[in-house]
């Protein structure tokens, strides 16, 4: 859904990137 606001459309997991940061840490912050 990428036409779609991003108040309006559903959550998506976050990035690659963002995601093997929280990982890093041991989860999301």
């Amino acid at each position: 859904a990428r036409g779609i606001p991003s108040g309006l459309r559903p959550r998506q997991p976050a990035p690659p990137a963002a995601r093997d940061h929280h990982d890093s840490r041991g989860g999301p912050l």
